[in-house]
């Protein structure tokens, strides 16, 4: 750091009582230190696979369903196609994968949010899959094949909530369509969601990839007016993707979106009123 000051001509650090601390400039320069450090990654990463044919090990932090319906086809695709290449998959929440991300704990984050989120500078944002939500009730609930049915029909329901992010959601829309839910239970497993309502449990609201790995029987699945939708994003450090394993494990996630991207068939197909 001596040297870079005496190279620049300015301060960088300043020295205090307690230790060292970062002057104007030295907080200017901290905000290339990501960057520096993919580039270096990226050339030293260059260097090692034509040496010796070797890859860097790859962590990428996912939410659950993410993790199933798309770490996991991205890791089959990356296995058959670069072998070479190892990744490990680590469940974690939005929050807690960009922590890990910051902490460089990980170097992929898959996270989602239901409305856009302002990321800090350090991260680059890459959309993989915008996914609308849908309303979810038991096959014999008597509103199940109502053509008409909207939110406000469900007021008077029991409700299954998710994680924090998805029942900040859940409580959001039902606001808006004028009710308080009636939340009897939390949990952020999309498989026993959809058991608890399939035995007439509650009603819930999930996303459409909660039916991508799994999809029960005595369920129906319907779009509602003013329900929105999930985007999913994949995070990286600012200009990781320069390093060739991430940029190739980024593109593994994004053809695993694109296979699983919902379309008109996700919902239960109903006759439209007349």
């Amino acid at each position: 750091m001596s040297q870079l000051e005496r190279e620049l001509g300015v301060e960088i650090l300043t020295r205090t009582a307690r230790g060292v601390d970062l002057t104007p400039v030295g907080r200017a320069l901290s905000g290339h230190a990501n960057g520096i450090a993919s580039r270096l990654s990226a050339a030293a990463e260059e260097v090692m696979a034509a040496r010796h044919r070797e890859a860097r090990h790859l962590r990428i932090a996912a939410f659950p369903s993410a993790g199933k319906a798309l770490v996991l086809p991205a890791l089959s695709r990356l296995a058959a196609t670069r072998p070479e290449l190892t990744v490990s998959l680590i469940v974690a929440e939005p929050d807690e994968a960009r922590g890990m991300l910051r902490s460089d704990a990980a170097d992929m984050a898959v996270v989602f949010s239901y409305r856009r989120e302002q990321e800090p500078s350090a991260f680059d944002r890459h959309v993989l899959l915008i996914e609308p939500v849908h309303a979810v009730l038991p096959v014999s609930h008597p509103l199940a094949a109502d053509p008409r049915l909207d939110l406000a029909a469900l007021r008077d329901e029991r409700w299954i909530a998710g994680c924090e992010r998805c029942r900040e959601y859940l409580l959001t829309v039902c606001a808006t369509a004028g009710f308080a839910p009636d939340i009897r239970h939390s949990l952020d497993d999309f498989v026993l969601v959809q058991h608890l309502v399939a035995d007439g449990l509650g009603v819930a609201l999930l996303p459409s990839l909660a039916f991508a790995t799994f999809r029960h029987p005595g369920i129906a699945v319907r779009p509602l007016p003013g329900l929105g939708s999930r985007e999913i994003a994949c995070l990286l450090p600012h200009d990781a993707r320069t390093v060739p394993s991430i940029a190739v494990a980024l593109d593994a996630l994004a053809a695993a979106a694109g296979a699983a991207r919902p379309g008109e068939a996700w919902p239960d197909a109903l006759p439209q009123p007349a």
